[in-house]
């Protein structure tokens, strides 16, 4: 180029780069690398040879070279060197990020040296400019795309933990009317049987979530009882000493088992029945009358 000289092997602070080319006011570091290369010694050698030029250029004969693979991976293009023996013709090119999504594809591009030009930001061409256009737009691209999945993501996030908080309002709603539920129907008596009916129903013992499924089951056979004594289905001389010992269990266990083995009214009975006998008058144990 007019207003240049190159020199070959120049030194550099403690480095010689393959070629120097100085203009009028900036001068530009060329490296050729044919043989293997590792990217943390490019990086050093950039460093040495930035010393005493305004730009470094790497150009790579093979595309298998460490420091090549690193450079597509870090900016999304590499330059390229070819060398036709045949025609004694040298080529530069540009290897560059053509695609990456969604999967990541390369691109060579590349012309005569007449198609380059030496500028204070190193060499630049057609080429080049296409392949960093090509690149820029890529990764843009992307980078829109992973916000608007994250967006989405996030969307999708706050949906379900709004859904969630109400399902667990709703299910706190439910749990105390079940409790007030259950507070009432311990404190309903029998018509007529009101000498007769368990004066109290303990607290239960056991963990939390016992108890509180315990409370529900005990609720449940209370109003078992309850329905069947008022309708007259129970002979209260039955079903009266069975109510007022199980008023004496204390353990969440205890109802859950029960419960557990037992979906009618009927099959409590037959089991207290079949433990300690049909009651006449009084339940053995139980301390009242």
């Amino acid at each position: 180029m007019p207003g240049f000289t190159c020199r070959l092997e120049a030194t550099i602070e403690s480095g010689r780069t393959d070629v120097l080319a100085t203009g009028p006011s900036f001068a530009v570091a060329l490296e050729v690398q044919r043989s293997r290369l590792h990217e943390r010694r490019a990086t050093e050698r950039t460093l040495v040879y930035a010393q005493g030029a305004d730009a470094v250029d790497w150009l790579y004969a093979d595309r298998d070279i460490d420091a090549h693979k690193a450079e597509l991976a870090n900016r999304g293009w590499s330059l390229r060197i070819w060398y036709g023996w045949a025609k004694r013709e040298c080529r530069i090119g540009v290897r560059y990020e053509s695609n990456i999504d969604p999967e990541l594809e390369y691109k060579e591009i590349c012309g005569p040296l007449a198609d380059w030009e030496i500028t204070s930001r190193g060499l630049d061409s057609e080429h080049l400019r296409t392949a960093r256009a090509t690149v820029t737009g890529g990764r843009e691209a992307l980078r829109q795309k992973i916000n608007q999945e994250a967006s989405a993501a996030a969307r999708r996030a706050a949906i379900k933990a709004e859904k969630e908080a109400a399902a667990r309002l709703q299910e706190a709603t439910r749990q105390r009317n079940a409790r007030a539920q259950l507070l009432n129907q311990l404190q309903q008596t029998p018509d007529g049987l009101e000498e007769k009916w368990p004066t109290s129903w303990p607290e239960l013992q056991g963990s939390p979530k016992q108890v509180h499924w315990a409370e529900e089951l005990r609720a449940r056979v209370i109003g078992w009882f309850l329905e069947e004594l008022e309708k007259g289905w129970l002979d209260e001389n039955r079903g009266i000493p069975v109510a007022r010992w199980l008023a004496l269990q204390t353990q969440a266990k205890f109802w859950i088992e029960i419960c557990g083995h037992h979906e009618e009214l009927v099959d409590v009975l037959h089991w207290y029945e079949d433990l300690f006998g049909r009651p006449i008058d009084r339940f053995p144990g139980s301390g009242q009358t």
